[in-house]
């Protein structure tokens, strides 16, 4: 329900502060008693559980298991749609590398299972009571003397000597366990933070839990979008792992031998990966080498939109580095090049043909890039020729706000408003292409030292109407803002709803993709940054598929994507691939699970669409990282200056010149209209006439239904006041499990293949490739009942 926000009141500092404590408490009082750890860590984790619009169930692989009780599976269902997901295993998190920790502690083994959690300042272990006294004590004088030393040595209060890069991120973290983190580019995906692997699984039972640091920007009018579960990102670390099969973990309720040779035939895919395909393999020699210790980083969570003067970085950060800069900007081209080279090969159009008998001619590789290609518009230049288009001045916003988000080590977010299509009824969660994007995309922005969110924010039968009228706090902060809701949205003044609340809801300004425009450019005096896709992604889909035989020579990416006219059938038998449950070792489903996931309507896109539509999204980002790489590395050429010029990435500026010049402009209209006077009313309030303040002022909300970008921020149970008897409304459901939610598996009986064939290119492990050795860690299980322990 939106309320009228007369001032910044519901997101403002101190209130985000609050919320901030509230989530601390949260996780705090989910711990009490001696619950079982997970429930605190990964409250509302990993459910890859689908909305059964049929019957109002909830039904599916995950976490919670629905019971038609519709308080319950709507809550339930919030927890699918903020998420992150991927093809073979989903992520109810988008994003974040875990901040390392330098050294191993040891703690007295307790009987709940928890997990390492990062603090403000770096990774804190915060063992159980089984800790010595003696121990408390010696840390508390450790702590106290570094902070004195601190004190003393640094005397610029926005200059810190962090194991971070700013505002939380891990930037200089070393592990030498776990996947270490060696600078502010390198990954730490996976290792001892893979819960879904016995070492980790270990890890996490000896290990006490600490504070979970949860950034809250400077802008008092910025909407709090993160949450515990998107910084502790347990899925990102099961699933981008480039050492660990996900289809090895102790979870399956599968013999320790088949286990085995999961890993096995993974380590040697991934194996051949890098040696045809190669791998990051970026270093810090010049510094971390030397034995210089961490880097010196600016504390960007305290300038307002992180854009902190390029004279205030310390000297010895990377951004005021040359050769770190030019070191890194060509390994970040390198890998942007692989990827999108694999998105080429996957889908049948490799620069290097497959049977090594030459590339690509000129004339072929030309039209391919066209085709494939973002086209990026002069003004008057309408023609679209490749997958994507935007205008000058959106292609040159969304450069800036990808160098921005590099530079700051910000967070980046990706967000899609639609219908039960875009939702993805008939799929796994994991399946849908806002998922399929992140799961390619998250490991690439990893990398370059930025926190990947993506959500999927669609619903079913309702579009996107009630979630726009307060589309800031109910959508969350956006970089990219998705619309996808033409089949039950044909009204203009939805979509124009939808533009103006995505511009003014928060403090960031994103690129809105594929919505109907209205009067937006016009309001904006063309400075809005907008910008179209090939949403049905009909131009990837270019090979026809005839019959059963000819189907094994089609690239497996488009193996029954279009069938010939008298082969319909082929595509529509293969059209799905979705299963409700793998079995797994400690959970058996109380309510007996579908043999598939419902919603499977004639109009609804499968699997094989939605990751098709997705690489259109990864191929857009991908040519804008590509372009803004060689704008960051022309200008540094040009004008010699490290950092970059704040010109060329500093957002604040931009972001208040459009939301301020769209309220001008609106201010500027009049709100009714006399009989017989022209309407120049904007779309927007012709639709809503009762209340046309929605079109003109960020609006605020609080409700229960989902999905709501902080739901536990913005629900009515947050503000209701208990009755004279103490009485307060609660949701007291727990999940069935918590922990890492399973990547699928084949399923013959089923008729269900979601895994990658070895033969076909895996984008995924491209993306995911590194130089670094596999960190020593021991993943062995002695008998069945240490297996059962750690599951």
């Amino acid at each position: 329900m939106p309320v009228d926000p007369d001032g910044y009141d519901a997101t403002s500092a101190a209130t985000a502060a609050k919320m901030a404590a509230a989530e601390r408490d949260r996780v705090a009082t989910l711990l009490a008693g001696q619950r079982d750890v997970r429930s605190a860590l990964e409250l509302e984790l990993e459910p890859d559980n689908y909305y059964d619009s049929d019957d109002g169930s909830i039904i599916g692989h995950g976490g919670m298991v629905g019971d038609g009780d519709d308080e319950h599976d709507h809550e339930m269902l919030s927890l699918m749609r903020e998420t992150a997901g991927f093809d073979g295993g989903m992520s109810r998190r988008s994003s974040s590398s875990l901040p390392a920790s330098s050294r191993r502690s040891a703690a007295t083994t307790s009987s709940s299972w928890s997990s390492w959690l990062p603090s403000a300042n770096g990774p804190t272990r915060c063992f159980n009571a089984a800790n010595s006294s003696g121990s408390t004590l010696r840390n508390v004088l450790l702590i106290a003397g570094l902070a004195i030393a601190t004190f003393l040595l640094v005397d610029n209060e926005d200059i810190m000597l962090l194991n971070s890069s700013g505002g939380g991120r891990g930037g200089n973290d070393i592990d030498e366990s776990a996947g270490y983190r060696y600078h502010a580019h390198d990954t730490a995906l996976g290792g001892i933070y893979n819960l879904g692997h016995p070492a980790g699984a270990k890890e996490g039972i000896v290990a006490g839990v600490g504070d979970v640091d949860v950034p809250i920007s400077a802008n008092p009018h910025a909407v709090q979008s993160i949450s515990v579960e998107n910084v502790l990102n347990l899925m990102g670390h099961y699933v981008h792992d480039e050492h660990r099969s996900p289809y090895a973990s102790h979870l399956y309720d599968r013999p320790q031998a088949e286990l085995d040779a999961e890993q096995e035939r993974f380590v040697a895919k991934m194996t051949t990966v890098r040696e045809e395909w190669g791998a990051w393999n970026f270093t810090d020699p010049s510094w971390a080498g030397g034995g210089k210790g961490p880097r010196p980083t600016v504390d960007f969570a305290k300038t307002p939109y992180r854009d902190v003067p390029s004279a205030s970085f310390p000297k010895g950060s990377w951004q005021t580095d040359r050769e770190y800069q030019e070191h890194f900007i060509d390994e970040a081209r390198a890998l942007v090049d692989r990827v999108r080279e694999g998105i080429y090969a996957e889908y049948g159009k490799p620069t290097k043909k497959a049977d090594g008998t030459g590339t690509l001619s000129d004339e072929e590789r030309k039209a391919r890039d066209e085709l494939w290609g973002v086209d990026v518009l002069s003004e008057g230049q309408t023609e679209a020729k490749g997958i994507a288009q935007l205008n000058e001045v959106s292609w040159n916003g969304l450069l800036r706000k990808l160098l921005h988000a590099i530079i700051t080590h910000d967070d980046f977010y990706v967000v899609l408003g639609g219908h039960s299509s875009a939702a993805g009824h008939g799929n796994n969660f994991r399946q849908t292409k806002a998922m399929q994007f992140h799961y390619l995309m998250e490991p690439i922005f990893d990398k370059v030292g930025v926190r990947l969110i993506t959500r999927n924010s669609a619903q079913g039968g309702v579009g996107t109407t009630h979630s726009a009228f307060a589309g800031g706090v109910i959508y969350g902060e956006k970089d990219i803002f998705l619309w996808d809701s033409s089949m039950t949205e044909r009204d203009p003044g939805a979509s124009d709803t939808f533009q103006k609340q995505g511009i003014i809801g928060g403090e960031r300004v994103p690129v809105i993709l594929d919505c109907p425009r209205q009067d937006i450019e016009a309001e904006t005096d063309g400075k809005v940054w907008l910008g179209t896709t090939d949403m049905n992604a009909n131009k990837l889909d270019h090979i026809e598929t005839t019959d059963e035989k000819q189907a094994e020579t089609v690239p497996w990416a488009l193996r029954w994507s279009k069938c010939s006219a008298d082969r319909k059938d082929l595509c529509e038998a293969h059209k799905y691939n979705s299963v409700c449950w793998t079995e797994r070792k400690d959970v058996t489903p109380p309510t007996p699970q579908t043999e598939f996931v419902g919603g499977r309507a004639g109009w609804h896109p499968g699997n094989i669409a939605h990751k098709r539509m997705a690489r259109v999204w990864c191929l857009l980002v991908l040519n804008a990282l590509d372009a803004a790489l060689d704008l960051w590395k022309a200008k540094i050429g040009e004008e010699g200056g490290f950092p970059l010029a704040d010109e060329h990435w500093h957002v604040g500026e931009a972001y208040l010149d459009i939301q301020n010049t769209l309220r001008k402009n609106m201010d500027a209209k009049p709100l009714t209209v006399k009989e017989g006077e022209e309407d120049t009313r904007a779309t927007c309030e012709k639709k809503w006439e009762k209340y046309p303040r929605v079109c003109r002022l960020a609006m605020k909300a609080y409700g229960e239904w989902q999905p709501r970008a902080h739901p536990d921020a913005n629900s009515f149970r947050s503000i209701i006041k208990a009755a004279p008897n103490g009485y307060k409304p609660t949701i007291e459901e727990s999940n069935v499990y918590d922990g890492v939610d399973l990547a699928f598996l084949d399923n013959p009986e089923k008729g269900a293949f979601p895994r990658i064939p070895d033969d076909a290119v895996d984008v995924h492990m491209i993306a995911i490739a590194t130089h670094k050795p596999a960190p020593d860690l021991d993943h062995s299980l002695p008998n069945e009942n240490e297996r059962r322990r750690l599951a």
